[in-house]
């Protein structure tokens, strides 16, 4: 008898490699139907375009953050309005009540008496900093190049509390951009010379505009929902704690049979083997303009 392994969605993290099976799963198997508490509820979700959130030439929304939204959807019957800005302005409508929920925020104490956390993590990230290409003024092996140096980050950011402590323990003295704008704006300022480094997550690694030197610190990142809205919390609870995934299916009569057992996100040899990022990227944006077409006939 065929067995898979079955375990929930939000109860541990994917790595990269399982990551990629999992968004492919989403992307091609249907919604499944499910009892929805919080069903005709408009949610108004922050939009922050980065490597979570994205938007292409058509207008189509994805991402990874993007795709766990429509499935914590499927659970709850919630239909988002999403607000577009960068992410500290985002993160200050959250806690001012102007929006409803945000994705990709990581925990700390200040924060959760500003807004309220899922109970479960969304994922883990990891944080690095960035040179330009062709900087000779910053050296992998000597930390006091940094000294004097303007360093740009997210303001009120995890990574900026990190990256705090990170000069500190190394008796550095930079100059912190706290920034207010997109990421995009920051690797812009990177590339022009109007600072010479930038903090950000592992997933903006582009060697043709900004170059990772050090790691700065790792941190899981949750769902942040307004302080005023425990109805949502609790919805997107629940929604966390009964998505499933099953790992190990290879043919089509099993993809059939798990989706009758009501299983969400399933990944396997049936959809691809292992992939290298880039080769993987190609097949996700052909999956996704198969989608967009098929949606537009």
């Amino acid at each position: 008898m065929r067995k898979w392994r079955l375990s929930l969605f939000g109860a541990k993290r994917l790595t990269a490699f399982m990551l990629s099976f999992a968004m492919l799963a989403l992307l091609t198997l249907p919604l499944t139907a499910h009892a929805a508490k919080g069903e005709g509820k408009v949610v108004r979700v922050g939009w922050y375009e980065s490597p979570f959130n994205t938007t292409d030439a058509k207008g189509q929304r994805d991402g990874y953050a993007y795709v766990y939204q429509q499935k914590i959807a499927a659970y709850t019957g919630w239909t988002y309005e999403y607000v577009e800005g960068s992410w500290p302005d985002l993160l200050q409508m959250l806690i001012d009540g102007k929006i409803d929920l945000m994705s990709d925020v990581s925990y700390t104490e200040e924060r959760a008496e500003l807004m309220q956390f899922s109970s479960l993590p969304m994922g883990a990230e990891e944080y690095y900093l960035y040179i330009a290409p062709g900087n000779n003024d910053i050296t992998l092996n000597d930390y006091s190049s940094f000294n004097g140096k303007k360093v740009g980050v997210n303001a009120n950011s995890y990574q900026k509390m990190l990256f705090e402590e990170w000069v500190e323990t190394r008796g550095l003295e930079t100059e912190i951009v706290a920034w207010n704008d997109s990421e995009n704006d920051l690797l812009e300022s990177l590339s022009s010379g109007e600072i010479d480094a930038i903090v950000s997550m592992d997933v903006y690694g582009d060697p043709h505009r900004a170059i990772p030197l050090f790691k700065v610190g790792a941190s899981d990142f949750y769902f942040a929902v307004r302080n005023d809205r425990g109805d949502l919390l609790s919805e997107l609870d629940s929604a966390m704690n009964l998505a499933v995934i099953a790992e190990g299916v290879e043919n089509h009569v099993e993809l059939q049979l798990l989706q009758k057992m009501g299983c969400d996100i399933v990944q396997g040899y049936y959809f691809s083997k292992p992939l290298p990022a880039a080769e993987f990227e190609r097949l996700l944006k052909t999956e996704l303009e198969k989608r967009f077409n098929n949606a537009t006939l």
